[in-house]
């Protein structure tokens, strides 16, 4: 038979007196009943559970399940913990949030799930519950005094505080109309001060952040937000994430199966018991294929495909660059198993897009400033596991953002470096996008050219917010490719002839960023995703100053984002590209002018599957290439590293099944 939690007590403290006093006989021991029914179950044992309802709800960060369970004890007692049906009458996501976890026994007989905005807890004594978890993240001050609110609303709980849509300093918040609409004291708990500013003189309760333009107010379970700057009312702080981040500081919690996606869960099925026993025996999740860079809180890790993030030193092993959320950091590797020492390589905040290259012995790395209004270069040297930076040079300010965005970097026959640099604007009509070139005026790399501008008002016309440019040299030959909306073009000639650059339709185009230029001595290679009735063909193609551009060779189905090229030591031309979560690659063998068959580097679990297949290689001094590629962990993403060879490709290795998920 199935009890309601609340009909549970009742049952439990019956099953406790029989429980004891079979065991008084026996002379035994039992510990399924806890002396004080206000606390959770001591070391309750959860036997089995079955899932009565369940729901998979999906965000940018994976797919989690909400259920209602039907869980048995060792005792024998059956019980319903609905985490379902208490989210959903709670307000669902816009109380809660996005899960960020599974149901798993935190401690022993406590079952939690964790979300965006809170936690939802389960005990035996109480059934399922907000968890009052104010007090951990944030102290247990209950003394904040002199801070009053004189406008309408219920004053609740013990510390008669009021709930209203004013704050004490008289904005308007909403405050009270969310906290009605979203369940009320069950949902948030109690509230612990009044709607006031984090910066109030006599506020004691506070998060880290304490800007001028928000006001707070704490509950038991939750906080309430106001945005002065903003139109809509009230935000509920991501707690959840907080609380996770307290519990399993140094993300932790990335090895805990409970934390990551999970695959989807049905009515009827049982649940996952190693989860209900979690407490007592950990479910640590396995490790992927490759080898771990580093992690990132932004899915862009090592985008975009025209730029480079990996280069190799003989004698000194593999250094990739991939964007962490805020910096440029790079990691080095000796040999390709173990990723360390990683080396904030950035002066100033950034984003997503930038590159580094090794060029005749030096380092040139590459970026903008966070709001992509200058570009940035340093110049150094590379050595014993660390890259040893100039100061940054400033290459341009734009004097707006996202005017310096997707710079990428081409190192003349005379040593000089130019760049080619994306500007993106909205207009009436659409987007705008244009390619500009600027050029070092000396060897000490101080000062650089007027940006001089390579595209036209059709081409701007012609573009999307996915357009973007690269360039190389073929011999003393200036190469630029650049996208627009349905065609890759590119303009060839004489760097210090703008004007005169030869211009040329390469191609159709389909996809975002997805293409990738690399100069090798008098040659220019060039990977694209184009148009096909099967939907993108990642396309070969190849110029040099004679004959310019060679006829186009298909390759392999692609998708968006999955991107990536490199040549090897010999000439043969490595080109990789993603599918349904494989990642293959074909060569393009110089001695006999022709591909490989289709190889496989890496099969990636559907659960960690990244939205954005992002993709970098480089080669090794022996018939080796390093391949960068990006998994999803829940609210982190992950840069791996793996090599292939020679040998590998020439026998078409196919991928292997995955492992199955925990």
């Amino acid at each position: 038979m199935v009890f309601p939690a609340h009909e549970l007590l009742f049952i439990h403290r019956i099953r406790c007196f029989c429980v004891i006093l079979t065991a008084a006989v026996l002379g035994v021991f039992l510990a399924e009943c806890s002396p004080n029914t206000h606390d959770p179950p001591i070391e309750v044992r959860f036997d089995s559970a079955g899932i009565t309802e369940a729901r998979i709800i999906s965000s940018s960060y994976g797919t989690y399940n909400v259920v209602n369970l039907w869980v048995t004890t060792s005792a024998g007692v059956d019980f319903e913990a609905n985490f379902l049906r208490f989210f959903d009458r709670t307000g669902g996501l816009d109380r809660w949030g996005y899960p960020i976890s599974e149901v798993f026994e935190e401690e022993l007989g406590l079952l939690v799930q964790y979300f965006d905005h809170g936690v939802l807890k389960f005990d035996l004594a109480s059934g399922v519950e907000a968890g009052l978890v104010g007090d951990e993240l944030f102290g247990d001050d209950q003394s904040e005094t002199g801070i009053e609110n004189e406008y309408d609303g219920p004053v609740i709980g013990p510390g008669e505080r009021r709930v209203s849509n004013v704050s004490v300093d008289g904005s308007t918040t909403g405050f009270l109309d969310t906290f009605e609409r979203l369940g009320g004291i069950d949902s948030f708990g109690a509230p612990r001060t009044e709607a006031r500013p984090d910066n109030h003189p006599m506020a004691l309760l506070a998060v880290d952040d304490q800007p001028d333009d928000v006001v707070r107010q704490y509950f038991e379970a939750a906080v309430l937000e106001h945005y002065t700057y903003t139109t809509e009312d009230t935000t509920i702080r991501p707690i959840g994430r907080e609380l996770r981040e307290r519990r399993y500081p140094d993300d932790e919690w990335l090895s805990i199966t409970a934390f990551r996606p999970a695959a989807v869960l049905a009515k009827g099925e049982k649940y996952s018991l190693e989860l209900l026993r979690h407490a007592g025996s950990p479910v640590l999740a396995g490790e992927s294929d490759g080898v771990l860079v580093g992690r990132a809180t932004h899915p862009y890790a090592i985008a975009y495909h025209p730029q480079q993030h990996l280069f190799y030193r003989e004698n000194d092993g593999w250094y990739a660059l991939y964007f962490d959320g805020e910096n440029g950091v790079a990691a080095h590797s000796s040999d390709g198993t173990t990723f360390e020492r990683p080396q904030v390589v950035t002066h100033v905040k950034t984003g997503p897009g930038m590159s580094i290259y090794s060029i005749d012995d030096r380092i040139y790395l590459l970026y903008s400033d966070v709001d992509k209004q200058s570009a940035y270069l340093r110049v150094g040297s590379a050595g014993d596991g660390r890259l040893d930076l100039g100061e940054p040079i400033l290459v341009a300010d734009r004097g707006a953002r996202l005017l310096a965005y997707i710079t990428n970097l081409a190192v003349a026959p005379d040593g000089t470096p130019w760049i080619l640099i994306r500007s993106y604007q909205d207009t009436p009509t659409g987007a705008a996008n244009y390619m500009w070139l600027t050029g070092a005026t000396d060897a000490s790399l101080r000062t650089w050219t007027d940006p001089v501008r390579l595209t036209t008002e059709g081409d701007a016309a012609a573009s999307t917010f996915g357009s973007s440019g690269s360039l190389a040299f073929a011999g003393e030959d200036l190469v630029v490719v650049y996208n627009l909306a349905d065609e890759i073009r590119s303009l060839a000639g004489d760097r210090n002839d703008p004007p005169g650059l030869l211009r040329a339709r390469v191609g159709s185009f389909r996809g975002t960023h997805d293409y990738i230029i690399i100069s090798a001595g008098d040659t220019v290679h060039l990977a694209y995703h184009a148009d096909h009735p099967e939907g993108q063909m990642m396309t070969y193609q190849s110029y040099d100053e004679e004959t310019g551009w060679s006829e186009p060779v298909d390759v392999g189905i692609s998708e968006t984002h999955a991107t990536a090229m490199t040549v090897d030591a010999t000439g043969n031309v490595w080109i990789f590209y993603s599918f349904s979560g494989e990642v293959k690659y074909r060569v393009w063998l110089l001695a006999d002018y022709a591909l490989s068959p289709e190889t496989c580097a890496v099969r990636i679990d559907q659960l960690v599957r990244a939205g954005s297949p992002w993709l970098a290689s480089a080669p090794s001094a022996d018939n080796e290439v390093g391949l960068l590629w990006t998994e999803r962990i829940a609210d982190r993403w992950e840069v791996r590293f793996t090599t292939v060879t020679l040998d590998q490709t020439l026998a078409g290795t196919v991928c292997e099944e995955p492992a199955t998920s925990p």
